[in-house]
């Protein structure tokens, strides 16, 4: 009886370190926004960008790199890409990397925006899909979109929580990034990504080298 409960105090004791590991680096871990981007197969066309020093652009056309790209985006039926970027875009993130293209002839976008610790409550709230309706509006409408325009309906997948926007839009958010997609496939394909990202990062730096 001794025995099993020094192995059950000992596993708890173990349980409980490692809880406080995770909590007292996880801050200084931010999540890599390239690591939530899969892409497609090979074979489907995809475009991928970066977007940094963002601090000084009013319109994402403003960029030069969207504007480099800015005919293709306009014609390959982009109303869904362009109001994720405009959406991320109002929220003054530190950087954008997304991957755009087509599968089968279908559009695929998989968004991810590097937020600054001052939104890191707010991305809580997301990610663990506990953020309301007129919380979720004043945060996202912040920048240049209209209230009216956003009307969230929150629902559980099987990575957590996620967001769903003019029907077209998902978002969701894991640590300091806010992920965006136009479906819950990719959105859910982002977020196992960083999941697995994120348990080998512990890992590594948890772990002491040898």
């Amino acid at each position: 009886m001794v025995k099993a409960m020094s192995l059950k105090d000992a596993k708890t004791c173990i349980a409980v370190s490692l809880v406080l590991v995770f909590a007292l680096y996880s801050g200084a871990w931010a999540a890599s926004p390239d690591d939530a981007l899969t892409g497609r197969p090979d074979g489907s066309f995809r475009l991928k960008l970066r977007l940094d020093n963002l601090e000084n652009v009013k319109n994402i056309f403003d960029h030069p790199l969207i504007a480099l790209y800015s005919t293709f985006l306009k014609e390959e039926k982009t109303t869904g890409v362009m109001y994720a970027l405009t959406l991320a875009l109002g929220l003054e993130p530190k950087s954008i990397v997304f991957v755009i293209g087509t599968d089968a002839g279908r559009q695929f976008l998989q968004m991810a925006v590097s937020m600054p610790e001052t939104a890191l409550p707010q991305l809580n709230s997301i990610e663990l899909g506990k953020a309301t309706k007129a919380e979720l509006i004043a945060f996202l409408a912040g920048g240049s979109q209209e209230p009216e325009k956003i009307d969230p309906v929150v629902s559980d997948g099987v990575n957590g929580p996620y967001y769903l926007f003019k029907d077209t839009v998902y978002l969701a958010a894991r640590e300091n990034l806010l992920l965006i997609a136009l479906s819950l496939e990719d959105l859910s394909a982002s977020l196992d990504a960083l999941d697995k990202a994120g348990v080998a990062r512990f890992v590594f730096r948890a772990v002491p080298r040898l």
